[in-house]
């Protein structure tokens, strides 16, 4: 109608709750392991990460988290191993929260 194309497309989206007790701050990793089972996407199939977060280190504990075989078995009930590192190079490129 207006005669722009689009530079990108949003799959899927979810927001999680996380008991602030046992989880808190983790709610994106939550959120990318449900995003990525839901759709069956992979960390390469994904070109820009944005991961906005009030505090560097909130973003650095949840990279760290999907990168961690105990995290991702024993919280996220993955069975196939850990997600890996989201690539730094395509993470928050337009800056942060």
């Amino acid at each position: 109608e207006l005669g722009f194309t689009p530079r990108s497309y949003i799959k899927n989206w979810t927001f999680q709750a996380v008991d602030p007790f046992e989880s808190m701050l983790l709610g994106p990793a939550y959120a990318i392991h449900k995003v990525l089972s839901d759709t069956g996407l992979t960390f390469d199939d994904i070109g820009v990460w944005e991961i906005h977060e009030a505090f560097a280190g909130q973003v650095l504990s949840n990279l760290n988290a999907l990168d961690s075989e105990k995290f991702c078995s024993e919280q996220l009930g993955k069975t196939d191993g850990k997600y890996g590192r989201v690539p730094e190079d395509k993470l928050n490129l337009w800056g942060g929260s």
